[in-house]
């Protein structure tokens, strides 16, 4: 065998072993990237859920609740178109220094109660600056008529006295100017523009003196809230309402928002900020009332995405925006 033959018989050798080397080491990575991917699956959960999702107990919950409240809402509830004017009328429209209040607001579905004048409406138990000329919807009419009534009847007072119970834009206008910012709030933010608030004094021996809600008239500061009303000002709040404690401005909310505000210390802007987190697709708030009155309430956006909302189909409510963004239900469930 010449030189020549002997070399080529070691370079194919030397191919061959190179070759069985380059094999056995793809299979040792082969293997090794096998076990590191396993403990990669093992340890994230997240690569696991790729491949089990429809397995995962979180998601079947959540299909299933879904689910529960679609067939509800087919049953139990009707389906309504709403504006973002249906969020600025009705008995719970915020007014503060953030919010205003939307003189020309035209809702579809949540009723913008009429002012009326309190001449030929007021109980004798309590006097009227103007009677023909303050005004206030006629349910805050009522329901103030009804507190005056028992007042009197539980202390002998009818000396009540109330004005300021609506005003124009052009009223605030010159009241902001004459009394200033500390005291007043902005023409179109204060909430004697709603026709659901008032200023209370008393009228004695022909003088009208301040109402500081002591005293006898301690009881209408506790008991307002059993005829729809709040004090709207409290003195434990000021950091919130951004207004000082005012003892004589009460507003009207209607009796089941103002019951679990009282009970619960809170105020408006409290309240409506509480409600937000209690909507028809998650936890409604449901509580009764001292009267026996169970009632179930919730919030629903409103907005340029959406435009509907749900009312019950079996149990009387009312219905209110909250001048934030939201229409408010409120359903009695049980009692009347």
């Amino acid at each position: 065998m010449n030189n020549n033959q002997k070399n080529g018989q070691s370079r194919r050798g030397y191919t061959s072993n190179f070759t069985l080397v380059c094999l056995l080491l793809i299979a040792v990575l082969t293997v090794i990237n096998i076990k590191i991917f396993s403990g990669i699956i093992a340890k994230n959960p997240e690569v696991d859920i790729v491949y089990n999702r429809a397995e995962d107990p979180a998601v079947k919950e959540e299909a299933k609740k879904q689910a529960a409240l679609q067939k509800e809402l087919e049953t139990s509830f009707i389906e309504l178109s709403v504006s973002v004017d249906d969020t600025k009328a009705g008995n719970l429209v915020l007014v503060n220094n953030s919010n205003a209040y939307s003189f020309e607001a035209s809702p579809k579905i949540v009723p913008k109660s009429p002012l009326v004048p309190f001449s030929g409406r007021q109980s004798d138990n309590y006097t009227v600056s103007y009677p023909a000329r303050e005004m206030m919807t006629q349910e805050a009419i009522d329901a103030f008529n009804a507190l005056a009534d028992d007042f009197y009847a539980q202390t002998g007072h009818r000396d009540l006295f109330m004005l300021d119970s609506n005003r124009s834009y052009e009223d605030q206008e010159r009241v902001y100017e004459s009394k200033g910012s500390d005291i007043a709030t902005l023409p179109g933010h204060s909430e004697h523009h709603t026709g659901l608030a008032f200023d209370m004094q008393i009228y004695q021996n022909g003088a009208v003196l301040a109402f500081d809600g002591e005293g006898d008239y301690s009881w209408i500061h506790q008991n307002c809230h059993k005829y729809g009303y709040i004090l709207r000002y409290p003195h434990d709040k000021t950091e919130v309402t951004e207004i000082s404690y005012e003892p004589w401005h009460f507003r009207y909310v209607g009796k089941e928002h103002a019951y679990y505000m009282y009970t619960n210390n809170l105020c408006l802007e409290e309240y409506i900020g509480l409600l937000k987190k209690y909507t028809l697709d998650s936890e409604r708030l449901i509580f009764t009332t001292d009267e026996g009155v169970q009632y179930m309430i919730y919030s629903q956006p409103v907005g340029a995405d959406t435009d509907k909302i749900y009312l019950p189909k079996n149990h009387s409510y009312n219905i209110s925006g909250d001048n934030d963004g939201n229409v408010i239900v409120s359903a009695i469930l049980s009692g009347n």
